[in-house]
């Protein structure tokens, strides 16, 4: 071992910037020296040992950009924590090691620089040349690692464009999946009507029938679920038409004096091919229910589409009030001459103050309106007892009658 020449001239070098060197060497005049070198030209970040026992304890706990090895020391050599910084089983990538030493031998230098060491300086040192290579190695390294956060980066994104890649196809399948389901429903014959009867709650007989289909295609699922499938589809306008269809080539069935009930959406009514689908059906026997689930962006489009068949003797139905804010909005724009009341006020109104309160409400604000109110999901006497009571004049549910392919009498007898 040797030391460094103390006089030699400490030129000036800006410094890569942030750059962590690790200082291994037994001889502490060497590495005083070193230390002020390198402060001068700028590396304040600097950690020394003298104990090469330390060598590699130091180097994880400092984590450095670059180590100044001196190969030739007592307990461990240098050679033997190259070895040690080449495990690699080590995270990330290794910093640079230049070796330091007084040995000048050619199989010293090969035997470093085949184990890992990036650079190769002998002793006495130029200071120069030692800030030009760490310098050189550190800007080295700084590029390889930005390189390597770069090429993260890339594949990050690769991967994301590849997840969102396999999400859209997915879902296009998805969604060719649900258009030729949906088709298959559109087919002759795929949708059956049934009714239900609307009973006068005070004569038990029936005023009308609201059709409601049913669906005998695969997958087996609630009509809902069909029509929520034909939305997302995009299909929800010619579903709802074919059920119309479907519903009023059997308007003979119903009883004379009774009106058919229509279930449709806004975006339905304001069809182009809507009134087509009413061929035939006598107006002044027609109910058109505008459900309250549906979102209505323009209120006005919508009374101007179903002025002509009011004016021509059908009326306008609000469904599933109750169910929701928008069912108000309905009814204050929409000036329905029926309003539905929705199951979550009928179920166990004659038990729960707070659905007879709004029960009430709705039927005091039909009689100052001129507005019928019809009762939805009725399936106990109490239940119609007590919207009777509160005077709702109209009903439906299973009490009176189920959904059956044929409009049928009301099974629930009046006394």
């Amino acid at each position: 071992m040797t030391t460094i020449d103390p006089g030699s001239r400490s030129p000036f070098l800006p410094a890569v910037p942030e750059g962590r060197i690790l200082v291994i060497d037994d001889e502490p005049a060497n590495t005083t020296i070193l230390d002020r070198l390198l402060h001068q030209a700028g590396y304040t970040d600097v950690a020394i040992t003298n104990d090469s026992r330390l060598a590699v304890e130091v180097y994880e706990s400092f984590r450095p950009d670059i180590v100044l090895l001196d190969l030739h020391m007592p307990e461990i050599d240098g050679y033997t924590i190259l070895g040690e910084l080449a495990d690699p089983t080590r995270q990330g990538i290794r910093p640079p090691v230049i070796v330091l030493t007084a040995d000048a031998t050619r199989s010293a230098r090969e035997r470093a620089l085949r184990m890992g060491a990036a650079d190769f300086i002998t002793k006495p040192l130029d200071h120069l040349e030692v800030l030009l290579r760490i310098r050189t190695q550190l800007a080295t390294r700084f590029l390889e690692l930005e390189l390597l956060g770069r090429n993260v980066d890339l594949e990050l994104t690769v991967s994301e464009l590849e997840e969102e890649l396999i999400d859209r196809e997915r879902r296009e399948r998805e969604m060719l999946d649900r258009i030729e389901t949906v088709r298959q429903a559109l087919e002759p014959g795929a949708i059956r009507p049934v009714f239900q009867p609307i009973v006068d709650l005070t004569t038990g007989a029936a005023v009308g029938f609201e059709a409601l289909a049913r669906f005998g295609v695969e997958p087996i699922r609630p009509p809902d679920a069909w029509f929520k499938m034909a939305a997302e589809a995009g299909l929800l306008e010619e579903l709802e038409l074919a059920a119309i269809r479907e519903a009023v080539a059997r308007i003979e069935l119903l009883p004379r004096g009774t009106y058919l009930s229509l279930n449709l959406s806004p975006d339905t009514a304001q069809a182009g091919n809507f009134e087509a689908a009413l061929l035939g059906l006598p107006w002044e026997r027609t109910v058109l229910e505008i459900t309250e689930h549906a979102q209505v962006p323009d209120y006005l489009a919508l009374r101007d589409a179903l002025t002509p068949f009011r004016k021509r003797g059908a009326r306008l139905a609000v469904d599933d009030a109750g169910a929701g804010f928008a069912s108000l909005r309905h009814i204050l724009h929409l000036e329905p001459d029926i309003i539905k009341l929705d199951i979550s006020i009928t179920r166990n109104v004659d038990a729960d103050r707070s659905r007879r309160a709004l029960a009430a409400a709705l039927a005091s604000f039909g009689e100052e309106m001129g507005i019928e109110l019809v009762a939805e999901g009725i399936e106990t006497r109490a239940e119609l007892e007590a919207l009777r009571a509160l005077g709702v004049a109209f009903g439906q549910g299973y009490f009176m009658g189920r959904p059956a392919p044929e409009p049928t009498a009301p099974s629930w007898p009046s006394a």
